[in-house]
């Protein structure tokens, strides 16, 4: 009797949730615990040391727009943001359409060139991009005095400061994008192709009727991702710009971005208040853009 008993719950359809509930409950503790308790902040005013926590409303909110380092930190984020997307997302696709002609030997090379710095620590590449962009001696102006083209302090200028981390994110990042898109190419039946190959289409025509619709499910999540991404950008610009001789987010604030900003107000002036402000208002617009890109591309899912 005993023995079918347990023959029975073994083949219970709710036995594979019993087995999932504990990473389950890790997973919801990890991810809401800290949302609930940062909404929670953002209506206090703590400073981590003191235990006690007034509560002060929508100060903390209404403060950050008086607050002239906030907005050029959102100004920063949003330039990132469209360089990253403006470049991230179309040349991968090219890289992953020009890789499936190659022979496979070259072919894995390609694939390994651009898929090694996805792997590489970021503080590591972000290190030796420093000394890559340094104005005397750097990799940069050599190629560009090659060229005779004008050399730049990279990043020591605020003109040129963002658009080097830029570039750096794009050489670490491109990777990763260009093998999700290849992933989808690789997914579309070749018969449309022969298809349309015996209507006489030319190679552009094939691209722009069948690669790009049915790579759209594909587009939307490199978007998504690169997207939110990039709104997280921290590391790089507190390495190099630090290593770089400059304080983090510097010259003259021309790469401080909102995490940068976050992790400055609440770590180093002990205002976690409105640090956890920031940080739901950041959580907020990605939520609201992310589910924007999702009702604009739901229509293109319609094959």
């Amino acid at each position: 009797m005993k023995k079918n008993r347990n023959k029975l719950l073994l083949y219970h359809p709710s036995t594979p949730y019993m087995f999932l509930l504990p990473a389950l409950i890790f997973f919801l503790a990890a991810s809401y615990i800290p949302i609930f308790s940062t909404m929670y902040l953002s209506f206090h005013k703590w400073n981590i040391l003191d235990p006690s926590k007034p509560f002060v409303g929508l100060d903390n909110y209404i403060s950050l727009f008086k607050d002239r380092t906030f907005m050029i930190s959102v100004e920063n984020t949003l330039k990132y943001v469209i360089g990253m997307i403006a470049v991230g997302v179309p040349f991968p696709l090219l890289l992953a359409i020009g890789a499936t002609s190659l022979i496979k030997p070259i072919k894995n090379f390609v694939f390994l060139s651009f898929f090694i710095p996805l792997v590489s620590s970021m503080v590591a590449v972000g290190l030796i991009w420093v000394w890559i962009y340094h104005p005397s001696f750097g990799l940069m102006n050599i190629i560009l005095e090659t060229l005779n083209l004008p050399t730049f302090n990279w990043l020591t200028d605020p003109k040129t400061a963002l658009l080097a981390i830029i570039i750096m994110s794009l050489w670490k990042s491109i990777g990763y994008n260009m093998i999700i898109f290849l992933a989808g190419i690789q997914s579309i039946p070749e018969m449309y192709y022969e298809a349309a190959g015996i209507d006489g289409a030319s190679g552009l025509q094939k691209f722009r009727f069948i690669t790009l619709p049915l790579l759209m499910p594909t587009t939307l999540l490199v978007f998504i991702t690169t997207m939110i991404g990039s709104f997280q950008v921290f590391t790089q610009v507190y390495v190099m710009t630090s290593r770089a001789g400059q304080v983090p987010g510097g010259p003259a604030y021309s790469t401080r971005t909102l995490v940068l900003h976050i992790y400055e107000i609440g770590f180093t002036y002990l205002r976690m208040g409105r640090a956890s402000a920031i940080a739901m208002l950041f959580l907020i617009v990605i939520l609201i853009l992310t589910l924007l890109q999702l009702r604009l591309f739901r229509k293109q899912f319609t094959y």
